[in-house]
């Protein structure tokens, strides 16, 4: 361990400090090290979500370090980890960084009700667009004051859009805007068929991944599992089995079975748990 702390190469440092096979006590020790990479490293934590329940926080002192960091990009890296303390959420919330307080607004389920109504009202524009972009849910009449600025991009895929305005991204030219909206659990069913034959592959692939579909409704769409990148179980099959066996055989088992076993499921079994010795399922 000592070797990897005081390693002459950053790089190394940097991938020591976002390990999350390694203890955080150990890894909190580079808080102070004296290159910007790898404090941002330590910042953000392990990327993967696959790799949350293996990787424990860091110590307080190390969190402090962080919170007062003389780099706001690591302080921002802070402010939307979801392991930093929520007494250190509330001191970024008033970073004198407006950007820092931008970024918190990604933690917006763990600030208190008086920070929100704080970053709502910020004197900077991008603080407070940021703040209504993720209060609308509990505040509808934001939604009001985001659809009236006529740009929708961050929340077409989540928010209950007009009629109108769901068409024109659904049939718009542009395949980005129909690959954000096919993701959107409010479009309406027949926009949903439209899409599922869309001529380009990645928004086929994103109707196939909607939680409501039947699995005949998925085998029917002409998709591609392989454009499909990330490494950790779709959002929905998480919510209908929040307790997975920790075992890869048994988890293969019972996503093979489930009626959520899609074929994007079954094709990415060996991307969880590729490499893994309890996988010999044939």
């Amino acid at each position: 361990m000592e070797a990897f702390i005081g390693h002459s190469d950053p790089k190394v440092r940097e991938c020591f400090a976002e390990s999350p096979h390694i203890p955080a006590e150990i890894r909190s020790r580079l808080a102070e090290d004296p290159d910007f990479q790898v404090r941002w490293a330590l910042a953000a934590g392990p990327q993967w979500e696959r790799f949350q329940p293996r990787s424990t926080s860091l110590t307080e002192d190390a969190y402090d370090l962080l919170a007062y960091d003389a780099r706001s990009e690591i302080r921002c890296e802070l402010a939307q980890n979801w392991q930093t303390p929520a007494p250190l959420l509330i001191v970024l919330a008033m970073d004198p960084a407006a950007e820092v307080r931008r970024t918190v607004c990604s933690s917006w389920q763990r600030l208190p009700p008086r920070l929100r109504e704080a970053l709502l009202d910020d004197a900077d524009q991008r603080v407070r667009r940021a703040a209504q972009l993720k209060g609308y849910r509990d505040r509808p009449e934001l939604l009001g004051e985001i659809l009236a600025t006529g740009d929708v991009t961050q929340i077409a895929g989540e928010a209950q859009l007009p009629r109108a305005l769901a068409e024109g991204y659904a049939r718009s030219g542009d395949a980005a805007r129909r690959h954000t909206v096919a993701e959107n659990p409010y479009l309406g069913r027949d926009l949903v068929e439209e899409l599922a034959t869309d001529p380009d592959p990645g928004v086929r692939l994103r109707v196939s991944l909607r939680p409501e579909l039947t699995e005949a409704q998925r085998a029917a769409i002409d998709y591609d599992p392989d454009l499909y990148q990330v490494r950790v179980p779709l959002p929905w099959i998480r919510e209908r089995f929040p307790t997975l066996p920790p075992w890869p055989t048994t988890r293969y088992r019972l996503t093979r079975r489930c009626d959520a076993a899609s074929r994007v499921t079954r094709a990415l079994r060996w991307m969880w748990w590729g490499g893994s010795p309890a996988m010999t399922i044939t």
